[in-house]
């Protein structure tokens, strides 16, 4: 059975609390955008998306986990334009 997320949260210029990224304000770096989706399951499984401008590009982070464990998995990607960075 498919697994479907039940709340999507968008949030712009945010301060992302759940989990700090070690960006430098000082040098243009902030975040531009930030997601929160969270799937209506026993797991609790959740994805936070965020996209962080920074002096060269822009950065794609996602977290993710479960309500259940302390464990969560970063991935991030860099993509020279902003167009390209929101794609993906």
């Amino acid at each position: 059975m498919a697994q479907q997320l039940s709340k999507t949260q968008i949030e712009a210029n945010t301060d992302f609390q759940q989990i700090a990224l070690p960006l430098d304000p000082c040098i243009g770096e902030h975040v531009l955008q930030r997601t929160r989706l969270e799937a209506d399951s026993t797991l609790g499984a959740w994805y936070e998306l965020y996209l962080v401008v920074t002096p060269n590009g822009f950065l794609i982070g996602k977290h993710s986990g479960s309500s259940h464990s302390l464990s969560r998995q970063k991935e991030t990607w860099f993509r020279r334009r902003r167009g390209d960075a929101e794609q993906k």
